[in-house]
């Protein structure tokens, strides 16, 4: 259902929104998820010699993207991780879905806040399960369309939509601005998380965040990566809200 409409942009929820899947031999397409789940995890710090080596691996000289601290590597296979991949688990399996994160691979990530964007393009087959590893200074994980902000703080943990828009903002603002950014952080101080990504299309996923599986023969189109109402659509990377494609 829409719910407002200005300036070209539309914010709206999952009905109506479809993601062409690149899997051939599995569902052509789905649905994107309005749920959000988020909690906080009890873990450790990494060592202080680690979480500089992934912020050096910020290259963008600019606000508002997020980059790979390090390699994605698959659960167990890292024991510098082991304690983070035991507690998301053990949150993962009171919502049934601890099967689906064991088939994960995480990835160190580093940003100076994040601008709206959507992960459809290039991870439709995946939802996200974050960890923050930052300690918590007034920013908040933002998702527009759905109406659910997050305060972030160190174990921070949200299990989301790949495709549903999000970003990082401070407390009490709705958009996001490179400028504001730069004037608040501190020397544009780098922050930290895990990123896991694991496969939507499982079965525990697409009950625990109520998705819809689409076959080819229901008139969807693999070469339409997203639509929203039957339009190809971006995301406003100040605002997280629909815009009809250029």
């Amino acid at each position: 259902m829409v719910l407002s409409e200005r300036r070209g942009l539309i914010k709206t929820s999952g009905n109506g929104i479809y993601v062409s899947l690149p899997d051939e031999a599995g569902p052509a397409g789905r649905s994107v998820s309005d749920v959000v789940l988020h909690g906080r995890i009890e873990i450790d710090e990494l060592p202080e010699n680690i979480m500089c080596d992934w912020s050096g691996a910020y290259e963008s000289g600019e606000p508002g993207f997020i980059e790979h601290g390090g390699p994605s590597v698959g659960l167990g296979v890292d024991p510098l991780f082991a304690d983070i991949e035991q507690a998301t688990l053990k949150w993962a399996s009171a919502y049934g879905m601890a099967d689906a994160m064991r088939l994960s691979r995480h990835t160190p990530v580093v940003c100076q806040g994040a601008s709206f964007h959507s992960d459809a393009e290039n991870f439709a087959q995946y939802g996200f399960c974050v960890v923050w590893l930052s300690q918590r200074d007034g920013l908040d994980l933002l998702f527009p369309n759905v109406d659910v902000r997050i305060p972030l703080e160190f174990g921070s943990i949200v299990f989301f939509d790949a495709a549903q828009p999000h970003g990082t903002v401070f407390e009490g603002y709705d958009s996001w601005c490179a400028q504001q950014y730069q004037r608040r952080a501190v020397d544009f101080r780098t922050r930290h998380f895990l990123s896991f990504d694991f496969p939507i299309a499982h079965p525990s996923v697409v009950c625990g965040l109520k998705l819809n599986l689409f076959s080819a023969e229901a008139g969807k189109h693999r070469h339409e990566r997203l639509t929203v109402q039957g339009q190809h659509r971006t995301v406003d990377s100040v605002t997280g809200l629909w815009r009809k494609s250029p």
